[in-house]
C-alpha cells in the first residue's frame, strides 16, 4: 500500500544454510533466489513510493512502533542514523498477567490510559479463556458517561489485539450496542493477523467471544444491583438508558437485562426499585405489573389513571424517561408476569353499575364528543378525577406519539374512550345542563383529560375563556 516493492533477506539461526531474498512489487507474482548474507535473522527493506516518504521519518517509525506493538513480549529497538538505539515498547500487557498479580492501580491507571478518562472506573472485569478458543479480555465500566455517548456517528468498541499485536480502536463486534459504555481490550490468538470490519463480521469465534463477553458484563453488573448499590446507583444514572436499549436489541436475552432496571414506583417516590423488588411486593393474586407513563415524576405520580389502583394498595411503575413506552413494547412480560400500561389496559374485570340517569348522561356526551373520541364509558380507575383518556392496547401513547413525530414519522389518528367519573361533581354540574352549554362544557371535559395525560388542546386559548368562565 505504502511501497513500489518489497524485498526481504532471511539466514537461518543456525547460519549453516545459504540466505534466501524474497522480493514483490505487490502484482500476483513475486521472485526467491539465494543471496550473500553475513548475519542470521532477517532485514525487510520498503522502497517507499512517492505519496509515502513520511515513513522514512523516524518520528513517524516511533508513533507507529509504539501503537501498534507496545505490548511486544520481546524488546524492539530504533535505531537512528548515527546508531543510537531506542527502546520502543517498555509497556506490559496488564491483561495477559493473572488476577492476583495485578493491584487495584494498576487497573486504574491502565483504565485512564486506555479511555482518556481522568476518572477512576467503577468496576472492572479481567478474564482468560484456554481451550479450544483462547483469548483475555479486560473490561471497565466508567464513572461518568462520555459526552458523545448519544451520538451514533461516534466510533465505539474495544480495542482489538491479536497475539499482543494492536490491530483496531474500535472494534464494536465483541459487545452489543446497548453495551457501548463499556471501554477495554480483547486479545485473540485465533483470530488472523490481517483481519478486517468484514472478517469480524462473519467470523463464528467473535460471536462466541461476544456472547461471552456479554454475558460477564451483565452477571457483573447484576451482582453490583445485589451487593453494591450505591455503586450501582451511580452506574443507573449514567447508563440507565443506554441500558434499556437491551430488550430490543437481544429480545433472547431480555429478562436477564430487565433484571438490571431500576423504576421509581408509588411505594415511595424518592427510591428506585428493581422488577424483582415489586414482585417481592405483589400480592399473590396480582398477575400483572402496572406501569404509568408521563413527563415527570410529578406528573405521572398524580396521573388520573392510577387512582383506583393506588386506593387499593396496588403498587404502580412510574416511567419518565423518553424511551420507556418504547422499551415497554420490547419487554412483554417478567418472569411471566405482563406488563399492563394503567392508561390503556383495563385495570379490573369488575363491572360498573351504571343507573338510568348516567347512562342518558353518557349517551349524551357520546353524541357530543363523537368527532374526538371513540366512546364515552363510565370509569372504574377513577377515584378523585373527574375524567381521563384510555387509549386501545396496542396504540401508541402520547410520549411515543412525541418520539415518532420528532423523527418525522407519522402518527396515524386515533380516537381515544373517555371514561368519566359519575361521583364526580363536574359530571354532575354537567348533567343539569342543555345544549349549547353542555357542548361547551363537554369540549372543555376533553380538553381537561388531554392536559391530564400530559397533551396539550388543540385550541388552548378557547380551553383558558372556558376555564375563566367556569371559575366565575
Amino acid at each position: 500500500m505504502v511501497a513500489n516493492n518489497v524485498t526481504i533477506i532471511t539466514k537461518a539461526a543456525n547460519g549453516k544454510e545459504e540466505a534466501i531474498q524474497w522480493q514483490s512489487d505487490g502484482s500476483e507474482s513475486y521472485t526467491l533466489k539465494t543471496v550473500e548474507k553475513d548475519s542470521t535473522g532477517t532485514e525487510i527493506i520498503i522502497d517507499l513510493n512517492e505519496d509515502a516518504k513520511e515513513f522514512a521519518d523516524q518520528h513517524r517509525v516511533m508513533h507507529l512502533l509504539k501503537k501498534y506493538s507496545q505490548y511486544i513480549n520481546f524488546p524492539l529497538f530504533l535505531e537512528d542514523d548515527e546508531g543510537k538505539q531506542e527502546l520502543v515498547n517498555d509497556s506490559e500487557a496488564i491483561w495477559l498477567k493473572s488476577k492476583r498479580s495485578v493491584k487495584d492501580e494498576q487497573y486504574k491507571e491502565f483504565y485512564k490510559y486506555l479511555s482518556y478518562d481522568h476518572n477512576e472506573p467503577l468496576t472492572w472485569i479481567h478474564n482468560k479463556v484456554e481451550g479450544a478458543n483462547e483469548y483475555s479480555s479486560l473490561l471497565f465500566i466508567p464513572k461518568k458517561s462520555p459526552f458523545d455517548l448519544w451520538n451514533r456517528e461516534t466510533p465505539k468498541g474495544l480495542k482489538l489485539f491479536i497475539q499482543r499485536v494492536f490491530i483496531m480502536d474500535d472494534a464494536a463486534h465483541f459487545l452489543p450496542l446497548y453495551l457501548r459504555f463499556v471501554k477495554g481490550v480483547i486479545d485473540s490468538s485465533d483470530l488472523p493477523l490481517n483481519v478486517s470490519r468484514e472478517i469480524l463480521q462473519d467470523h463464528p469465534l467473535v460471536e462466541t467471544i461476544k456472547k461471552s463477553l456479554t454475558k460477564r458484563v451483565i452477571d457483573t453488573l447484576r451482582k453490583m444491583q445485589q451487593e453494591d448499590r450505591e455503586n450501582y446507583l451511580e452506574f443507573w444514572k449514567e447508563f440507565g438508558l443506554v441500558l434499556k436499549e437491551g430488550p430490543a436489541e437481544s429480545f433472547e436475552e431480555k429478562d436477564k437485562i430487565a433484571e438490571l432496571f431500576l423504576f421509581h414506583t408509588t411505594s415511595d417516590h424518592t427510591k428506585l426499585f428493581s422488577l424483582d423488588e415489586y414482585i417481592e411486593r405483589m400480592p399473590s393474586d396480582q398477575d400483572k405489573i402496572f406501569y404509568a407513563v408521563g413527563e415527570s415524576l410529578e406528573a405521572v405520580s398524580q396521573s388520573p389513571h392510577i387512582e383506583k389502583l393506588i386506593e387499593s394498595g396496588t403498587e404502580v411503575l412510574l416511567l419518565t424517561d423518553r424511551i420507556d413506552e418504547w422499551l415497554m413494547t420490547s419487554l412483554f412480560s417478567y418472569k411471566e408476569k405482563e406488563f399492563a400500561d394503567v392508561a390503556k389496559e383495563p385495570i379490573s374485570d369488575e363491572e360498573v353499575k351504571v343507573s338510568k340517569g348516567d347512562s342518558e348522561l353518557l349517551e349524551r356526551l357520546n353524541k357530543s364528543l363523537k368527532d374526538k373520541v371513540e366512546k364515552v364509558i363510565t370509569s372504574s380507575r377513577l377515584t378523585k378525577s373527574a375524567v381521563c383518556l384510555v387509549r386501545s392496547k396496542h396504540e401508541p401513547g402520547i410520549q411515543m406519539r412525541r418520539i415518532l413525530e420528532a423523527a418525522g414519522q407519522s402518527v396515524p389518528e386515533s380516537k381515544p374512550t373517555l371514561e368519566v367519573n359519575a361521583k364526580h361533581k363536574l359530571i354532575k354540574k354537567l348533567s343539569k345542563l342543555e345544549n349549547k352549554e353542555f357542548n361547551q362544557y363537554a369540549k372543555f371535559l376533553f380538553d381537561y383529560a388531554v392536559i391530564a395525560e400530559g397533551g396539550n388542546p388543540t385550541d388552548p386559548a378557547s380551553f383558558l375563556r372556558q376555564l375563566d368562565k367556569f371559575l366565575s
